[in-house]
Formats: C-alpha cells, structure tokens, sequence
C-alpha cells in the first residue's frame, strides 16, 4: 500500500488504521510506500508487480528521484527488486506493471508507444512458464481517460 491512506484518513491515527487492516488481514504485513502526489490514485498496481517468490517487477523511474529511492529501500529490505528495461520512460510507463496476471495467462497492457514491445518482452523474459500465455491489449484511451490499467479495471468484491 502506499501511505496515501493514512493522509486521505487524517481523522484516525496511524496505528488504529493499521490496526484495522491486521485485523481484516491477519496472514499479512504491510508495506507503506511513499506516495507521489500527482499519482492520482496512489496504488501499489501501477508501482510494483509480484513475479515470483520474494521479487517483485518496478517502473520507479516514472517517480521522483527522492520518492523512487524510499521506494526502492523499502522494497530491497523484503524483496528482490526487478527493474523494468524500457529504453524510455514516459507518463504511461506504469501501465505495463498495472497487468493481469492469473494462473492460466498474463495480459499487459500496451499505450500505444514504441516502449509497449519493450515492456512485453521483458516481461515474458520474467515468466517463461507461462510461454504462448503473456498477451498485450491496446488501452491508451482507457489508461488515460481512468488513470488505471488491467489490473485497476479487474478488481472486483463481494460484499
């Protein structure tokens, strides 16, 4: 998570929150990264993605070098941190990590730019078992008109 929540819930203290969400999740630790403000959303979807036991895949070039680098320290002292290669980064960059990922097939999202390829291939060097399985879809209009990707769009709750 990032610590967007604790600013947007000014009214609760920080332990409490946190207390809250042991209690929802027991089995967890949680993790809080800084948030950039001008990430709208402030999700973890579009900052990291799981790619295997204890390493996670990045786009922090995206973010300021002072929040990247908390970023980065914080994850380093949990986890392997991947990078990924694009020869640019750009304002949508973080849509390639913003991915579905289930256990038959991954799907990245592509924004219509000449790094989408880079992103792909990257990211099917990172999953070589699921080889004939990683697809990219199109959504530049999606992912600039909601501020979200595949991951964002796919969440879904049962109450």
């Amino acid at each position: 998570m990032t610590e967007k929540i604790f600013i947007e819930n000014p009214d609760m203290d920080r332990k409490y929150l946190v207390s809250l969400m042991e209690k929802l999740f027991p089995n967890h630790k949680f993790l809080f990264l800084p948030w950039d403000r001008s990430d709208v959303c402030g999700h973890t979807d579009g900052i990291l993605h799981a790619v295997g036991s204890n390493k996670v895949l990045v786009n922090l070039k995206v973010y300021p070098d002072d929040i990247a680098a908390k970023m980065r320290s914080q994850l380093e002292s949990y986890f392997k941190v991947i990078d990924l290669e694009l020869s640019d980064y750009h304002n949508m960059s973080w849509a390639y990590i913003n991915m579905i990922h289930t256990q038959n097939v991954i799907i990245v999202p592509g924004v219509g730019r000449s790094t989408d390829e880079e992103a792909l291939k990257h990211i099917k060097k990172l999953f070589p078992e699921y080889d004939g399985r990683i697809y990219q879809v199109q959504m530049q209009s999606i992912v600039k008109r909601g501020g979200g990707a595949l991951n964002c769009l796919s969440w879904s709750f049962t109450i």
